[in-house]
């Protein structure tokens, strides 16, 4: 009772062949969606016999290949893939590495990290290259080797990772990209979530000073094939300038007028099981 297609398109749905550095190619329009809302209202509302019923329940696009595919749920039952974050090598592992190591950073809510979208335009989740960001001092960034063969990713990124912060309130930001062999950095996908709401988005907790908390960040669907010689990186920071108001890092959080600097660290290893978990397509 129910047909899902997710295409590869800006919010207002399946009239571009490019988003920004990103071709899309020929395919990705698809020029039988009116004519898919016809065949499925003309059956379940008027019974006419025309087979949609028995179609796949889920068309998607995957980014790079110019290709939909079809399954009867999303993501499509698959391989669930692990990548452990080594902070000492700033990359990951297929193992959690023996030995605790971090990466700090300081968050300053006055020169927050920008996030490449226009949000009057509905880009969320738009492929821009964010290089430049990423040489900012308070953006970490683990990086894969490089690929020997074209890796497929479909369904949600999760991130569980392990900080703590000198602040009783700050954000987090995580952002997956696709670096090419010309040093681009394209986004995949993304989300910021607010660190007090870790265990229930219902009950706030602030946090201690230096204690290690547990985190987990859900990302926003996609289904993309990262080709030979790329890297998967995972960009972890504290502001999204353009996507969210700034963390003033007080117990008032975005609506605070006073803004302090938070110390922020990473950490992996041992006790620390940070991890980035992903379904191979």
């Amino acid at each position: 009772m129910r047909k899902i297609i997710l295409g590869p398109w800006l919010h207002s749905g399946n009239a571009q062949y490019d988003l920004g550095p990103v071709h899309l190619g020929e395919n990705a329009l698809r020029f039988d969606i009116d004519l898919q809302h016809f065949r499925w209202f003309d059956h379940f509302l008027n019974g006419i016999d025309n087979g949609i019923e028995n179609e796949s329940v889920v068309d998607y696009y995957t980014l790079n290949t110019d290709e939909w595919r079809h399954a009867e749920s999303f993501p499509p039952k698959s391989v669930e893939t692990k990548w452990y974050l080594d902070a000492k090598t700033k990359g990951f592992t297929v193992k959690n590495p023996e030995r605790i190591s971090f990466l700090d950073f300081d968050y300053d809510p006055d020169n927050p990290a920008s996030h490449l979208i226009d949000v009057s335009a509905n880009e969320l989740e738009f492929p821009n290259d964010y290089h430049d960001v990423e040489t900012r001092e308070d953006v970490v960034s683990f990086t894969s080797s490089m690929l020997q063969e074209p890796l497929t990713i479909t369904g949600w990124f999760k991130i569980q990772f392990y900080a703590s912060s000198s602040a009783v309130n700050t954000d987090w930001v995580i952002r997956l990209t696709d670096v090419t062999p010309e040093g681009e950095s394209i986004n995949i996908a993304d989300n910021v979530v607010n660190a007090m709401f870790r265990d229930d988005i219902r009950y706030p907790q602030p946090l201690a000073s230096g204690e290690v908390y547990r985190f987990e960040i859900e990302s926003q669907k996609t289904s993309i094939q990262l080709p030979e010689g790329h890297r998967l990186r995972l960009d972890i920071t504290s502001s999204a300038e353009n996507l969210v108001f700034p963390n003033s890092n007080t117990i008032e959080g975005a609506d605070g007028t006073e803004t302090v600097v938070a110390h922020q660290k990473i950490y992996t290893g041992g006790q620390y099981p940070s991890k980035l978990q992903f379904t191979e397509d």
